[in-house]
This record gives structure tokens, C-alpha cells and sequence, in this order.
């Protein structure tokens, strides 16, 4: 009963779209990409770094407890004067930063032509029509480490966003 799935049953779980597990390492970054009917793609983000994930996973659990704790006040009925919080510009910062370093690369890889994405490495990012509803196929994401806390869904950075390609799913597991 300790034996791992086996792979014709864990690529099962891409019947319904594309599974993207990240790896980050001290060694380097990955993307597991798994596809049904396709061969494996191992691909390397060269940008995307153990530092910057640790340095923005912090930052942005950080930023959810500060909301959390403001909301917690503000039902309490208790008048606090809020301060605009200078972690907004941070958050901005990773937001950005998961696009370029993961999402961009992943979406460009998977060569989805929703909307006319181009391949990547095509700096005409700006030219597409955004698709929307189910028009956008499903891409789950299977997020390790650091990776887990941060809000892949929502990377994005000049107008464009992970949502405008694909509705993102989270997966703890392969074999959940």
C-alpha cells in the first residue's frame, strides 16, 4: 500500500488539461509538464530562483496576514486609521515576477493559441485577444515548496494575466 502510482495512471490527471509541476532547487528550477498523449517536457526557468521564491512566498503570506488582521479590526467595529501598506508595491512586484519567470514560459512552452498567444520568446505579448469563459482550457498547476503560497491564477504583468489564457486549477498531488 506504500508503493507510489504508477505513471499510466498518474497521467490520468491530465485528461482534463495540462498538469504544470514546479520544482524549485538550489540546483535550478523546473516545470514538469504532463500532457495526455505527449511525452513529458522538463522545462527549465532559468529566471525563477530558491531566493525569490523563498524572499516572495514570505512576503506575500506576510501581506495576507496584515490583510486578515485589518479586516479582523475593521469587523470589530473599532475605528483604525489604515495606512496605505508599502508591501502593495511588493506584491505587485511578485505578481509580475510569476508571470515572467513561471507563467510566461510555461504558457509559451504548451504553445496554447488561445487568443492567439504566441510561442515563447515573442516579444508581441501586447497583440492577442483575450479569450473568455470556456473558451480558456484548464491548466492545473502543481506548485512545491516556497512555489505553494504564492497566487499563480493571478500572475500577470502589463494588462496580460495567467487568466486571460487559462482557468487555473491547484493540485496538492499527483495521486490526490
Amino acid at each position: 500500500f506504500m508503493l507510489h502510482d504508477e505513471f499510466s495512471k498518474l497521467i490520468e490527471v491530465a485528461d482534463q488539461g495540462p498538469v504544470v509541476i514546479l520544482v524549485p532547487s538550489k540546483i535550478a528550477c523546473y516545470a514538469i509538464i504532463l500532457r495526455v498523449g505527449h511525452d513529458i517536457i522538463c522545462l527549465a526557468l532559468p529566471a525563477l530562483s530558491v531566493g525569490w521564491a523563498s524572499n516572495s512566498s514570505r512576503t506575500w503570506r506576510s501581506a495576507v496576514m496584515a490583510d486578515r488582521s485589518e479586516t479582523y479590526t475593521r469587523l470589530q467595529l473599532k475605528k483604525v486609521k489604515i495606512a496605505p501598506s508599502p508591501a502593495k508595491s511588493a506584491l505587485d512586484d511578485i505578481i509580475e515576477g510569476l508571470w515572467s519567470k513561471i507563467v510566461k514560459p510555461v504558457l509559451g512552452t504548451l504553445q496554447l493559441e488561445v487568443g492567439n498567444l504566441p510561442s515563447y520568446g515573442c516579444s508581441l505579448w501586447i497583440r492577442r485577444q483575450k479569450s473568455s469563459g470556456e473558451s480558456r482550457p484548464r491548466l492545473w498547476w502543481g506548485p512545491t515548496g516556497n512555489l505553494a503560497h504564492l497566487p499563480l491564477h493571478a500572475a500577470g504583468a502589463d494588462g496580460i494575466s495567467c487568466s486571460d489564457y487559462v482557468v487555473s486549477s491547484y493540485i496538492p498531488t499527483l495521486g490526490a
